[in-house]
């Protein structure tokens, strides 16, 4: 890491070069560079101190090689090399005084096995193999076949460089503050038609990259890749300053809108900028400013830029709109979300109106599994949905009182039984209940729970209670007014009209039964419990 990203200042392509000296720093004399016993340690000699000359750690290296790698580690992102070029122009004379007449020809296969010149025999016990494999994992570090490429020259080290970049390319994702620049990465330029780019087959090594648009300040800078490496970058192009005509005074315009980057200009067409524009320099007077972006509804506003103030402009635009429609969806009575959020459907049919572009809709119904599709909407068209929701089913226990009350569910003429009656299987929607008992009839909805039984009772004008009998021992049989109610014995529970009753519990392992008068109230329950002795 270096001085200028532990002290949080700015950081372009040099602090790459810092890194890259103290991966060769570390690579020729198996040293560190900023030892410490931890990162507060490494971290303070990176910021005030000097790494020891590499000749003085490693005798066989020449000491004019530490002018160069220590020029790489000047703690001031000034004093080091303006690019890698520079940094490779100086090891290449380093390589004609030297007279390495050898040129090192390496293959990935043979990596381990490639001839060193003699002031790097001291790392001929080492397995290269393995060091490749431990810089393949640190990205960072594979910048060094890089280097080696500018140290050696020749067209064979630059097969490392090649080889690494089609089995493992580097990406560059870019975030740009304008959606119409033009992008060159070394002279080749790309078009924008969006402020987000991806570029994902970068070789290794250094790259040059300018951004440049009309009315905006260029943007050069200089990127160093590893192989695999992913890198993010936030391109934030600078407007240039207008021409105030003489005699004019200058107003400053502040223009925030929602959605941002949208276009701003005159009605005479000139160019301003694109949102968020800030403290921008403008003649003062009156204007018609135009707003507009993509799948969005352009707007109009006359503004007075008053000289030497703040003039603040908060501008919101609508997205254009399509249709949706369901009318071709079952069950017809689905309706439409975006987002979470519920659509509201036209009066007379079932259309929704939705924003441009790709939209993630969501097409639901009691009852029914969602069903989640991404379309594209176009100004004053209509997608048309045409899709089968599947089912969801439940089970429903209906019992009346009184008992014994005919059961009709939703629209159907004939009754599914008298109560209680269980269903197996309907739809987890909301159902209506009609319960027919003589001469009354009552109705009731009911919502039937996905995958559960739902348990709904249906009401009479005069509804009976109940009597729930429990004895200990159980198996009591059991009188009601005098008279044996045959088959039914403790525990229960009786329903039976309201009133005083007469309750008797005889248990056939006793001489001596039960006998207690009971108040019954309508839909009550009423506990009677015993314990033979």
């Amino acid at each position: 890491m270096s001085p200028e990203q532990i002290s949080g200042r700015t950081v372009d392509h040099r602090s790459d070069i810092f890194s890259l000296g103290a991966v060769f720093y570390e690579f020729l004399t198996r040293k560190k560079a900023f030892p410490g016993n931890n990162i507060t340690e490494v971290m303070y000699h990176v910021l005030n101190e000097n790494p020891v000359p590499i000749s003085a750690t490693n005798s066989s290296v020449p000491a004019v090689f530490d002018n160069i790698i220590m020029r790489a580690l000047r703690r001031s992102p000034e004093e080091r090399y303006r690019s890698m070029e520079y940094f490779g122009n100086d090891i290449r004379k380093l390589k004609q005084t030297l007279d390495l007449s050898r040129t090192i020809y390496v293959k990935a296969e043979d990596f381990g096995s490639a001839p060193l010149p003699d002031w790097l025999k001291f790392l001929e016990p080492l397995n290269f193999r393995k060091i490749a494999i431990g810089l393949g994992i640190y990205s960072g570090v594979l910048t060094f076949l890089f280097l080696g490429f500018l140290i050696f020259g020749g067209e064979r080290f630059g097969y490392i460089a090649q080889s690494l970049s089609k089995q493992h390319p580097a990406a560059l994702l870019m975030k740009l503050n304008v959606p119409d620049a033009i992008v060159s990465i070394d002279g080749t330029e790309y078009p924008t038609g969006s402020n987000m780019l991806t570029f994902d087959s970068i070789g290794v090594g250094e790259h040059k990259l300018v951004v440049k648009r009309d009315y905006y300040e260029t943007y050069e800078t200089a990127l160093i890749f590893g192989a695999g490496e992913k890198k993010e970058i936030d391109v934030a192009l600078r407007l240039l300053p207008v021409e105030i005509p003489a005699g004019v005074d200058t107003a400053f315009l502040d223009i925030r809108t929602n959605p941002p980057m949208v276009k701003v200009e005159t009605s005479t067409g000139k160019f301003i900028g694109y949102t968020p524009i800030e403290d921008f320099a403008f003649p003062e007077g009156s204007y018609t400013l135009l707003f507009s972006k993509t799948d969005y509804v352009n707007k109009r506003r006359d503004v007075s830029f008053r000289s030497f103030r703040n003039n603040v402009m908060d501008i919101r635009l609508e997205k254009l709109r399509g249709t949706v429609s369901l009318e071709n969806v079952i069950p017809n009575n689905a309706t439409l979300f975006v987002s979470g959020k519920q659509l509201s459907r036209s009066p007379r049919y079932n259309r929704y109106s939705v924003e441009v572009g790709e939209q993630l809709l969501t097409i639901r119904a009691e009852g029914y599994e969602d069903i989640q599709k991404k379309v594209f909407v176009q100004v004053e068209d209509t997608v048309a949905l045409r899709d089968t929701l599947k089912p969801v089913y439940g089970s429903l226990l209906i019992q009346s009182n009184p008992s014994g009350a005919e059961i009709f569910v939703d629209d159907a003429t004939a009754p599914v039984g008298r109560a209680p009656v269980y269903i197996s299987s309907l739809i987890a929607n909301v159902h209506v209940l009609r319960g027919v008992l003589g001469n009354e009839e009552k109705k009731r909805s009911v919502k039937v729970a996905a995958n559960d039984t739902t348990e709904v009772t249906v009401v009479f004008s005069s509804p009976n209670g109940f009597i729930e009998l429990v004895t200990t021992p159980p198996g009591a049989e059991i009188y009601l007014n005098t008279v044996k109610r045959n088959g039914s014995k403790t525990p229960n529970k009786i329903e039976i009209k309201p009133g005083f009753h007469k309750v008797r519990l005889v248990h056939p392992s006793f001489k001596k039964f039960y006998e207690v008068n009971v108040r019954v109230r309508p839909e009550g329950t009423s506990r009677v419990s015993y314990v033979f002795e």
